[in-house]
C-alpha cells in the first residue's frame, strides 16, 4: 500500500520529533543553522562548543537547546563530552539503536 503524501516539510517533523542530535561545534555557521533546523522540527539539540560568547548567544537565541562547553579538537575534551551527553540521553533508546546497529 503506497504511503500517504505530507505537506512540506511535515514528514521531517514527524521523524524528528522526540530524537536527540548532538552537534559538535554547532555555535556558528552550518553547525548553528542545522541546530535551529533540527529544533524547529521538533528535536532535542545539544550543541557543543568552545566559545562561552558564542554558546550565550545560542541560549539566548534557541532556549530550549541543550549547551555544553567543550572543545572538538581536544582528545580529553572529546572523551569526557560522552559522560555529559549522557545526562540528557534515553540511554534505553540509545542501546536499543546500538543493538540493531550491530554495534
Amino acid at each position: 500500500m503506497p504511503r500517504p503524501l505530507l505537506p512540506a516539510n511535515e514528514g521531517i517533523n514527524l521523524i524528528m520529533k522526540n530524537k536527540t542530535i548532538l552537534i559538535t561545534g554547532g555555535t556558528t555557521g552550518i553547525g548553528l543553522a542545522t541546530a535551529k533546523l533540527l529544533s524547529a522540527d521538533g528535536a532535542k539539540i545539544i550543541v557543543t562548543g568552545r566559545n562561552p560568547e558564542t554558546l550565550a548567544a545560542i541560549q539566548r537565541e534557541l532556549p530550549g537547546v541543550i549547551l555544553i562547553k567543550s572543545d572538538s579538537g581536544s582528545l580529553s575534551a572529546a572523551q569526557s563530552l560522552g559522560g555529559e551527553v549522557k545526562k540528557h540521553v534515553n540511554l534505553s533508546l540509545a542501546k536499543i539503536a546500538a543493538d540493531r546497529s550491530g554495534v
